[in-house]
């Protein structure tokens, strides 16, 4: 995931609308227990930044 610039609300909505994707509303921990998360499942993978 990566965010190079901030994301409006209506840029949001179409970026998500435009990918298929969905929105969810995290708080700041939960995001950063999903980053860590996905960190460990690609060093698992072997694949690397």
């Amino acid at each position: 995931m990566s965010i190079l610039s901030p994301v409006s609300g209506y840029r949001g909505v179409v970026a998500v609308r435009d990918s298929g994707g969905r929105a969810l509303l995290l708080s700041d921990e939960q995001m950063s227990a999903a980053r860590s998360e996905l960190a460990r499942t690609l060093r698992a993978a072997g694949i690397r930044e």
